[in-house]
């Protein structure tokens, strides 16, 4: 797993400060069985980081997300929806295209670890 050091769990700071009061809510498309294009904008960009506290991730063979890059945003990723059901050839290319995790699952996070 990608930057342990410091901890096993998974925290996602935002990458953009913003006030909590103005923050809107985190809405994620259903999950699409399409390739997302590298100019795709991040509604809420984080930065993946490993502590001490934070979430708990788990691969899963459900609906999940996975963290793809922030166009323009170096070191930024946004939760993209998945469906872990789908394995192997039926994957679209270019899917997981540098996902941080740095392969081809869907996961779920957590609360607490």
């Amino acid at each position: 797993t990608p930057g342990t050091t410091g901890g096993n769990c998974l925290r996602l700071p935002s990458c953009i400060s913003q006030p909590p009061s103005t923050r809107s809510p985190i809405q994620t498309p259903p999950p699409s069985t399409r390739a997302p294009t590298t100019t795709v904008p991040c509604d809420h960009p984080v930065r993946p980081t490993f502590g001490p506290t934070g979430l708990t991730v788990s691969i899963t063979d459900t609906e999940g997300v996975w963290l793809r890059p922030c166009p323009g945003i170096p070191g930024c990723y946004n939760e993209t929806r998945c469906d872990g059901r789908l394995t192997g050839s039926q994957i679209p290319p270019g899917m997981y295209v540098g996902n941080f995790f740095g392969d081809q699952r869907c996961r779920i996070f957590r609360d607490g670890c």
